[in-house]
């Protein structure tokens, strides 16, 4: 037991000391190439007297819903504990009516009807209980949503402010999101129930898809869910109300935390200057893919943080915010559990209804890249979308193979040593996917030549730096199979 708690103590130890040393290096090696950055990359910053990187567009603009709207939001948090303690009967009522009005002040009157009309079209469709007729639909009007000429009519109606484009653009991927499910879910209940809930009905409907934490924010949460949050709602409870206002102070601090890191790591500005990386040796081009990575994680830790700590002041149950990039090894479980609205959305409509033709292991991978394509489709499906996408479906296919294999060849492997050993022997298999894993998700969080150029100085320059790296990933694979465990 002590052999076992000095070795976790290490690999723990020299794991996290790998992960800050190099977010160090990487720091401090972009201070040397600063000056060669774009100067419209920055702005004077608020912390340190030191400027800060303005590249990362996602949080720009959540930084302007902020400071634009937090009327709009502190608003909902008064009217809607109002409407619980005082009239709950109205709920659903105020919630389309409050989602509508929010519309109009983020965006526009126009967009109303537009929002309106695509619940509307995916209601009637739904009517026809074919799931296949509403997967068209979704597909149809994401690939509309995306094409040249439909992004510049809505240039028009914005008036060329991209920053209500932006908005626009993501609003509307959750909205038709949702508008799946609401499809499939229902048709789903009324194919096992004649008397569905009284409460199922057009109100509802509108009140999940203009529900205003998740309008813009995430995550994805299904019908059924919220449509059980609402049915079975409980009292309303103080205690749970400060619960959540204390959750929400949380996530301001976070996004302090993540605008005063903008200072520091500009990794953002970094990730069109292939030119500039070339400068930088090989372990500070580890620290700037790590930043990526665990940049974007707290990002999101924000983002679905607020919404889930908004959801649960009103009685809905939210999926979590992502798990800690740094305490996963598997693509399987990075897909699982950094975005898990996203992960139980695609198993419920996509993978499991195809599992049905089988439960091979043929079958499962055909499945996932299925559900692959659907997030290739979800992100615009641009070359650096498709190449992660396909990177990440092979990650995931090699383990459910060699998963496969081990069943198949290999039952009692496990059963012939000590969890020790099998531990490690996890671990020293899983290390050079874990690196893979970090570097295919630079396609996404960057670009495709970015990740090819950490592939080729990181991944296939051995034995340095491809050595050590290994052996560090095989400490984070140790931490994150003990984590796993307990």
């Amino acid at each position: 037991m002590i052999a076992k708690n000095v070795e976790s103590i290490l690999c723990f130890t020299a794991w996290s000391f790998s992960a800050f040393y190099s977010l160090y290096l990487f720091g401090d090696g972009i201070d040397v190439i600063k000056d060669e950055l774009d100067s419209r990359d920055f702005e004077k910053g608020w912390f340190a007297s030191r400027q800060r990187d303005v590249t990362d567009i996602e949080w720009y603009i959540v930084k302007y819903i902020i400071f634009n709207f937090y009327l709009t939001f502190i608003g909902h948090i008064i009217v809607s504990q109002l409407i619980w303690v005082f009239i709950p009967q109205l709920t659903l009522s105020v919630m389309v009516l409050y989602g509508t009005i929010s519309l109009w002040i983020l965006l526009g009157p126009f967009v109303v009807p537009i929002i309106w009309l695509n619940i509307l079209f995916a209601y009637l469709i739904h009517l026809k209980r074919s799931p296949l007729l509403c997967h068209l639909f979704f597909i149809t009007v994401f690939i509309t949503a995306q094409s040249s000429y439909f992004r510049d009519k809505t240039k028009l109606l914005f008036g060329h402010d991209l920053r209500k484009l932006f908005i626009f653009d993501i609003l509307f991927g959750w909205l038709n999101a949702k508008c799946l499910s609401f499809s499939l879910d229902r048709i789903e209940t009324f194919r096992r129930w004649e008397n569905p809930y009284p409460d199922d009905n057009l109100t509802m409907i509108f009140a999940y898809c203009l529900y205003l934490p998740t309008l813009v924010f995430g995550p994805m949460h299904q019908y059924s869910s919220f449509l059980n949050n609402m049915v079975f709602r409980d009292d309303w409870s103080l205690r749970k109300f400060i619960c959540s206002l204390t959750r929400l102070s949380q996530v301001l601090f976070y996004a302090v935390v993540y605008d005063i890191l903008k200072h520091y790591l500009f990794s953002s500005a970094l990730i069109y200057r292939t030119d500039l990386l070339e400068k930088l040796d090989s372990y500070t081009l580890c620290g700037f893919a790590y930043c990526l990575v665990i940049m974007f994680y707290l990002k999101y830790l924000i983002l679905y943080g607020y919404s889930e700590a908004m959801g649960n002041s009103d009685g809905i149950k939210l999926p979590p915010p992502p798990k800690c990039v740094s305490t996963i090894h598997l693509s399987s479980d990075l897909w699982r559990h950094f975005d898990r609205g996203l992960h139980l959305w695609l198993v419920k409509y996509y993978y499991k209804p195809l599992l049905t033709i089988g439960n091979n292991v043929m079958v499962k991978i055909f499945a996932t890249s299925i559900c692959f394509a659907i997030v290739a489709i979800w992100h615009s499906y641009s070359s650096d979308v498709i190449a992660w996408c396909m990177l990440n479906f092979c990650a995931v296919a090699i383990e459910l193979t060699g998963l496969h294999i081990r069943r198949l060849f290999f039952p009692n492997f496990e059963t012939q040593f000590s969890d020790r050993a099998i531990k490690r022997w996890k671990a020293f298999m899983a290390a050079p996917f874990y690196i893979i894993m970090i570097i295919t998700n630079t396609f996404f969080l960057a670009n495709s030549e970015v990740g090819v150029y950490l592939f080729q100085k990181v991944l296939f320059s051995f034995p340095y730096p491809a050595l050590p790296v290994l052996m560090i990933a095989y400490t984070a694979c140790h931490v994150s199979i003990e984590l796993k465990e307990h």
